[in-house]
């Protein structure tokens, strides 16, 4: 958490927000927490990153174990595994604005909370 103050403006904006996530550098830090509390084992590895102008954008795979309420949902057990992508614009060595797009929806899938479609149930 401490790297967000560091890396972050207060008001940073993310374009792509959690359902409920508070505005700017307290709603990352909100965001993490709350991931880190329904997937304590967490783990980013980044594939690719790319960078021009004042944009760095990223490729990530997280792979982590359901072992906390998320978003409702009760601890599974089950692991997941999905990747993403960030785009971030940087001024003056610090990130102010986000745009994110993960397959949370695959990930739902894997932790059980939905079905894949097609089946019932979820």
């Amino acid at each position: 958490m401490d790297a967000l103050d560091e890396l972050t403006v207060t008001d940073a904006v993310d374009h792509d927000p959690m359902p409920r996530q508070l505005p700017g550098r307290e709603g990352w830090k909100q965001q993490f927490a709350m991931m880190l509390i329904a997937f304590p084992d967490l783990h980013f590895t980044v594939d690719v990153v790319v960078a021009e102008g004042d944009k760095v954008a990223s490729r990530l795979t997280i792979n982590a174990t359901h072992n906390g309420e998320f978003m409702g949902l009760p601890p599974t057990g089950n692991q997941g595994s999905i990747t993403g992508v960030d785009i971030f614009r940087i001024v003056g060595g610090k990130v102010v604005e986000r745009w994110g797009n993960y397959d949370l929806f695959g990930l739902m899938q894997q932790i059980g909370a939905v079905s894949p479609p097609g089946q019932a149930g979820g």
